[in-house]
């Protein structure tokens, strides 16, 4: 995919979070129970959701489209492009998909609305723009917490911590067919000798907020990505 999401916007995302955020204490989307997404093959790409923006901190959110409930931090102010830009990289690396950038999404869900005389709910408005590009889904994500380490990767004062989602969902019928997310605030080998494994992994380091978030997606990638390869091959057993 050539066409990469420009570095202002954000600026534009702006302006469609209250619509996505006010839908946040209604109906969850409908989960399909048994989600195929073998059959995925063209995928829009929606830029992440900063939801500090719109609720601030410390609040109790229900994602519309998932109906989990999360609890607002922090957000680096560039969390959203940079998340947006790793969620990219990552799909373009990791799968076959054919990608529509956040820019086409973003400019033909505006047409969308210009178009209408009456509000359409960001779900269907999502969806009809991925369609309306040919897309089989759309993905989108949402940012809880996205806070930055406080002192050097060797004398920390406060950790990172990053809560984000991301969900896939199918254009043709509005459902939710794939979803994940990650949730971390580092911890000392000494708070908790499980986490042993990734002190090793991170050489012992405090990691930056970037580099927990881009773990943790790659995370839900290959969750994503195992699953896909596993339905793929089920009829050639």
């Amino acid at each position: 995919m050539k066409n990469c999401p420009p570095k202002g916007f954000l600026l534009i995302v702006l302006g469609f979070l209250s619509a996505t955020a006010l839908a946040a204490g209604c109906s969850a989307t409908k989960v399909v129970p048994n989600p195929m997404v073998s059959h995925v093959h063209k995928v829009a790409v929606m830029p992440f959701v900063d939801m500090v923006a719109i609720y601030g901190e410390n609040a109790s959110i229900r994602n519309s489209i998932s109906g989990k409930v999360f609890i607002t931090g922090t957000v680096a102010q560039n969390a959203s492009q940079e998340l947006t830009d790793q969620l990219i990289a990552m799909l373009e690396n990791r799968f076959s998909y054919e990608l529509i950038s956040p820019g086409q999404m973003m400019g033909v869900r505006s047409e969308l609305i210009a178009q209408s005389s009456i509000e359409i709910p960001e779900i269907r408005l999502i969806t009809s723009a991925g369609k309306k590009l040919g897309a089989d889904t759309v993905l989108i994500g949402h940012i809880y917490n996205y806070r930055e380490r406080a002192g050097s990767p060797y004398a920390i004062e406060s950790p990172a911590s990053v809560t984000f989602d991301l969900m896939m969902i199918d254009t043709a019928n509005e459902r939710l067919i794939w979803s994940d997310e990650f949730q971390e605030t580092q911890r000392s080998l000494g708070e908790n000798l499980l986490l042993l494994g990734k002190f090793i992994r991170r050489k012992g380091r405090w990691i930056s907020a970037a580099e927990m978030a881009s773990g943790g997606l790659k995370e839900m990638l290959d969750r994503l990505h195992r699953l896909q390869t596993a339905q793929e091959e089920a009829p050639k057993r």
